[in-house]
């Protein structure tokens, strides 16, 4: 046993002595030693060799300079004909040059009051206006006659004063006075020739019972049905009315959905337009100034009657 431990023993001591001569560390040291002389091995990694120090003669450089461009001719731009700036002055800016545009009158709206509407005008007599109708195959379906309303108003007085109370009573009377003092006048007409109907409207005598307004009425055919060639039909007549208006009556001044309107509706003015299955026709023409003036004519005409005395005292 002793023989065995002097053993181990000895190979413990040669190992030891060896180990110190190669300079190796024999606990947990993780960086290798190659001799006792040799660098750590983080100095060899970290620790870059240094660089060759090279130095340039930027005197006596071999390289060839770079060429040259070529020089363009350059090429002058013609004057404009603007005004001057000086270009020294940075605070200047360049003038602007707007150009002149010609400004056209916006074009004038219809004289309606020219117009004809079926052979019929505005401002013609009632007189005028049986006759044309009688010339054009109207028959005269209804008739209606007035008494301007301050002409009524006074003959009603008259008639109360006379002891007439009742309603019926005094419009007969009213009539009376207006046939007697010829106030009464044609207030509007119906003419009808077919499928057309014409309705006249006129002022009162004290503007000679001019006609002020014109409503056409064509009425389309009601029996026909919704079939592929009846509404071939109905839109054949649509086009139909508006050919024939735009050919007589020209392009309109403005338009609202399906109604056209010619002139200015404040003075004369004509509108068209087309409703109901049937594809009904509908135009109205209306001197708006004919009426006006006819309500102040009458107006002055009553202020000049001379004054009666409808005091008993």
């Amino acid at each position: 046993m002793k023989k065995h431990f002097l053993i181990i023993l000895l190979l413990c001591c040669t190992k030891l002595a060896w180990a110190q001569d190669l300079d190796i560390s024999l606990f947990d040291d993780a960086t290798p030693n190659l001799g006792r002389k040799a660098a750590p091995l983080d100095s060899i990694l970290l620790t870059p060799p240094p660089l060759p120090d090279i130095r340039i003669d930027l005197d006596n450089s071999t390289e060839k300079p770079l060429p040259k461009p070529e020089q363009k001719e350059t090429v002058k731009l013609p004057d404009i004909p603007t005004e001057q700036i000086s270009l020294s002055n940075k605070t200047t800016t360049p003038t602007k040059i707007t150009p002149v545009v010609e400004e056209k009158p916006a074009p004038k709206p219809y004289d309606v009051s020219q117009f004809d509407l079926a052979d019929f005008n505005l401002g013609m007599s009632s007189n005028e206006a049986f006759t044309r109708a009688l010339q054009k195959g109207f028959k005269v379906s209804i008739t209606q006659e007035d008494v301007p309303r301050f002409y009524a108003t006074d003959y009603a007085n008259r008639c109360r004063m006379r002891g007439v109370i009742i309603p019926a009573d005094i419009i007969n009377c009213v009539k009376d006075y207006a046939c007697t003092e010829g106030t009464r006048y044609i207030r509007d007409a119906v003419l009808k020739r077919k499928n057309e109907e014409i309705q006249l409207f006129f002022t009162s005598n004290a503007t000679g019972n001019a006609l002020y307004k014109i409503i056409y009425i064509n009425k389309g055919d009601n029996s026909l049905n919704f079939t592929q060639i009846n509404t071939a039909r109905k839109k054949l007549r649509y086009k139909e009315f508006w050919d024939a208006m735009f050919q007589k009556y020209g392009y309109p001044d403005s338009h609202d959905n399906n109604m056209l309107t010619w002139g200015n509706p404040t003075e004369s003015y004509m509108q068209a337009y087309i409703v109901g299955s049937a594809y009904d026709a509908y135009i109205i023409m209306e001197d708006v100034s004919l009426s006006n003036d006819d309500y102040f004519e009458a107006e002055d005409v009553q202020e000049e009657r001379p004054p009666q005395n409808r005091f008993g005292f």
